[in-house]
């Protein structure tokens, strides 16, 4: 990464985990403030102190990307601390163990406990919240601080599943779907210039 960050406020949700570790440590080295959201608060600020101790600028929250009351309340907390966030990145998602069917393609002739009839609601629902309620309700959140704003940006994470369907995980796929095609319904203010990407 060779662009000049400084002083950006980039809040990456599932800032933690395995891709958005990786964001959070790039942008902290570029000279951004980096938010690290996610569910569990110890190691999103783990994170953060090994971001500061390199000698960078980040704070760890807990947060809950399906819970808009706890986005608000993070929300008012980097406001506090940093101010307006600059760049959204939406890099929280996954699957659920349930919501996946043990083999490729169903045999009526055979019986399996995890087929397509017996993925239960409870895993679809889950898969599709974290997946694209938690990318819309954090644009409802913090996008709120980029109207009328240059230069920002909300980068939405989905996948190639997205484009590219893989048998045993429908939830998942249909959820990264949402994800990809969600991007178009996002309205850029005229008076602003924040911009919105998917990625996959």
């Amino acid at each position: 990464m060779s662009s000049n960050f400084n002083n950006k406020i980039i809040v990456i949700t599932g800032g933690a985990g395995v891709l958005g570790s990786g964001f959070s440590k790039a942008f902290a080295k570029q000279g951004a403030k980096v938010v690290i959201l996610g569910r569990d608060e110890a190691k999103d600020q783990n994170l953060a102190d090994q971001i500061i101790a390199d000698g960078g600028i980040a704070m760890g929250l807990g947060a809950d990307v399906t819970n808009l009351d706890s986005l608000k309340e993070a929300h008012g907390l980097i406001n506090e601390k940093f101010g307006k966030t600059d760049i959204l990145i939406n890099g929280a998602g996954g699957n659920h163990p349930d919501s996946v069917t043990a083999h490729e393609v169903f045999d009526i002739e055979k019986s399996v406990d995890k087929d397509f009839f017996s993925l239960t609601g409870e895993s679809i629902r889950f898969v599709m919240d974290l997946n694209y309620m938690g990318t819309l309700l954090p644009i409802q959140v913090f996008a709120k601080d980029m109207v009328g704003r240059k230069d920002c940006s909300i980068v939405n994470i989905s996948s190639v599943a997205a484009l590219h369907p893989l048998t045993k995980i429908p939830a998942y796929i249909a959820a990264k779907a949402a994800i990809a095609n969600f991007i178009t319904g996002i309205t850029v203010p005229v008076d602003g210039e924040f911009t919105a990407y998917g990625v996959v």
